[in-house]
């Protein structure tokens, strides 16, 4: 039951849980803490890029292909991570 040390990215925004509640948070933090009692949640702050394709048939019954990509940024990390469970 030793503490471990974590150090977390500056493009990530860590979220410190002790028993529960927020104890700590921000970008890039760096701490000790105990396993048992300690979550941690990381929330990329940086764009993200989520690519899809549909495949369709039209009314006709011809197949048709629709790509594109959604970009993303999470402005607000708390939330985010509070609607993860």
């Amino acid at each position: 039951m030793f503490p471990r040390y974590f150090k977390g990215e500056p493009n990530v925004h860590v979220i410190r849980y002790r028993r529960g509640q927020v104890t700590t948070q921000g970008p890039g933090l760096a701490f000790w803490y105990m396993r048992y009692n300690t979550s941690i949640a990381l929330v990329p702050l940086v764009t993200q890029d989520a690519p899809f394709i549909f495949n369709e048939a039209t009314t006709d019954f011809q197949v048709v292909a629709i790509q594109g990509t959604v970009t993303y940024r999470i402005t607000a990390p708390l939330e985010a991570a509070g609607t993860v469970n």
